[in-house]
């Protein structure tokens, strides 16, 4: 009996605490004015999904795998473990310039479509999709959850119409780092078959005590055209990969980071690169989900909670 009572307690605990999060969760992302997934259409309890991008960009939804995170279109990006300051100035996270904030548009702006953002907690992908008469863009955007070092933007087309599409992409990378003094490695010192990269490797400006070492990060992202040109009846995919890395968990912080970025390159040429991270996601679930039947709110309340508690 006294570990029943034991179960009991945390059960109860654990629904207390769900409940709290989901609490925070509605009166910062606006829960109630999202267009959420109607049940009767057969739509999952685990997909959040809005016609429009809040105004406020502190409202964006957030990526993360428990080594990088990010509000998706922002232009910082956060590295477990790596913070700069000290004293009077307090420690706090060190800001890495993002350099997956990608956003695309069509360039022909008199072509009619819907617009359609979504989260997918249980998948942990956020997507950005552009629908017209004749084709279909979709962004996807996620930090991914088997090879932590990565955060990956992917651009999915198909165009059955007779014609070239083209989609427009703009970057926010945003204003140099205060806490990394980041230095761009030179195109001669990039790896053999690496120029479509871009690198660059610092350390943070203040350590949080005096004695500590300074930590190291290094960064290598692929380098993003402001135009994609689509030919007619092809369907096309874009993948915009950014490996981070720290001398936290590494050895060879810059050599380490080459190596996560061929090796996401590699699986999605396979065309296993998402499929991997998804899976990842859905044995996370399996360990840690709580399934809800017959009120198809509160499930979306607790999977949208669990997930910001999980990521």
């Amino acid at each position: 009996m006294p570990t029943l009572t034991a179960a009991l307690v945390k059960s109860v605990a654990l629904l207390l605490s769900t409940f709290t999060l989901y609490a925070s969760f509605n009166s910062i992302y606006h829960l109630s004015k999202l267009q959420l997934c109607d049940p009767s259409n057969n739509m999952s309890s685990t997909v959040f999904t809005s016609d429009t991008l809040p105004t406020d960009e502190r409202l964006m939804a957030t990526i993360g795998n428990g080594f990088l995170a990010t509000s998706v279109f922002s232009d910082s990006v956060f590295v477990s473990g790596v913070y700069n300051g000290r004293r009077r100035e307090p420690s706090h996270r060190a800001r890495v310039p993002s350099t997956a904030a990608i956003r695309m548009s069509l360039v022909d702006k008199d072509v009619t479509t819907s617009t359609m953002y979504s989260l997918d907690v249980q998948k942990g992908v956020f997507t950005h999709r552009v629908e017209g008469s004749g084709f279909i863009v979709e962004e996807l955007i996620y930090t991914h959850r088997k090879l932590p070092n990565l955060l990956v933007v992917e651009i999915r087309v198909q165009n059955s119409q007779d014609k070239p599409l083209k989609v427009g992409l703009s970057k926010t990378h945003g204003n140099k780092s205060e806490d990394l003094d980041f230095t761009e490695v030179p195109k001669s010192e990039l790896p053999p078959g690496s120029s479509d990269l871009e690198a660059k490797y610092g350390f943070i400006s203040t350590t949080e005590e005096a004695n500590s070492e300074r930590v190291g990060v290094a960064v290598v992202w692929s380098k993003v055209p402001e135009l994609l040109v689509i030919q007619p009846k092809t369907n096309q995919t874009f993948y915009f990969v950014t490996a981070i890395v720290s001398t936290l968990n590494t050895v060879g912080n810059l050599e380490s980071a080459f190596s996560c970025h061929k090796e996401a390159l590699m699986l999605a040429k396979a065309g296993g690169l998402l499929a991997a991270h998804t899976e990842a996601w859905a044995e996370l679930w399996q360990q840690s989900g709580i399934e809800i039947e017959g009120d198809f709110k509160l499930a979306q309340a607790v999977h949208g909670s669990l997930y910001y508690t999980l990521r």
